[in-house]
């Protein structure tokens, strides 16, 4: 996988587990 491709499903993950109210 590219690594940008990486870095934005990462960026999207990260974002749903603050708006969930996750301490990841």
């Amino acid at each position: 996988m590219p690594g940008r491709f990486q870095h934005l499903l990462c960026s999207l993950l990260h974002r749903r587990n603050i708006s969930a109210g996750w301490s990841g």
